[in-house]
């Protein structure tokens, strides 16, 4: 019974930390709706994404694509989730450039360098990085901000933190993993994703924590955008 679950666990160790922002969700939805519902879905489609990819992974079928079209999905999508909480207005031309150059970055790396058939380990990379920036930003906002004195009662803190540990481990990992692979220590490399696991954990569990704090009844909003 217990290796079943193990089993289990390994198998979709990416997917079931999600369950924890979800069920924050699923408890306090009339306060949690209206202020985070870009967050709510970024959170549902990961889970079914991951649950996808490792249902395709079980019958030894190619699941590199999915990950390719998930990075640039999440370049775009989580980028707009973090700089709308840093300004009164959406910085709309600093979004359309970024992730423009994004995008013609991630077609470039599919022709040249790393087709459909193979893990997307340059354009994955490059989207953490500027995701990792982007949420760096967002915490250089909160410095400029009488509200900083009370951050830790902030939700937005909380879960662009999340956002930003996470960037930061799986930058470091992935690079890693495709460092071991071209010195053809591929066992070695995939060792490392266990701490991209953890980063998911991490990331969840601090969501989890930032929607909490939207049950007090006075939570502090330091993203000018929410108020």
């Amino acid at each position: 019974m217990l290796e079943a679950i193990f089993q289990f666990y390994n198998r979709n160790g990416d997917a079931i930390p999600l369950l924890m922002p979800l069920l924050c969700f699923l408890l306090f939805w009339k306060q949690l709706a209206k202020k985070e519902l870009l967050l709510f879905f970024y959170c549902l489609i990961s889970i079914l994404f991951y649950v996808s990819t490792n249902f395709v992974a079980n019958f030894y079928k190619n699941n590199a694509p999915m990950y390719h079209f998930f990075t640039l999905f999440e370049q775009w999508y989580v980028s707009y989730y973090i700089l709308s909480k840093t300004a009164i207005v959406f910085p709309r031309k600093l979004y359309l450039v970024t992730n423009a150059s994004f995008t013609i970055f991630w077609l470039f790396n599919i022709i040249f360098f790393e087709p459909l058939t193979h893990f997307n380990s340059n354009s994955i990379n490059l989207s953490y990085l500027i995701l990792m920036v982007l949420s760096m930003y967002y915490i250089y906002t909160l410095t400029t901000k009488d509200e900083i004195l009370n951050f830790q009662r902030s939700p937005s803190f909380w879960i662009v933190s999340g956002l930003l540990i996470a960037f930061a481990i799986n930058l470091m990992v992935y690079f890693m993993v495709k460092y071991y692979v071209l010195e053809n220590h591929f066992s070695d490399g995939i060792k490392l994703l266990f701490f991209s696991g953890i980063a998911t954990f991490l990331k969840c569990l601090l969501i989890s924590i930032g929607l909490l704090f939207y049950r007090r009844e006075n939570p502090i909003v330091i993203s000018l955008y929410e108020n």
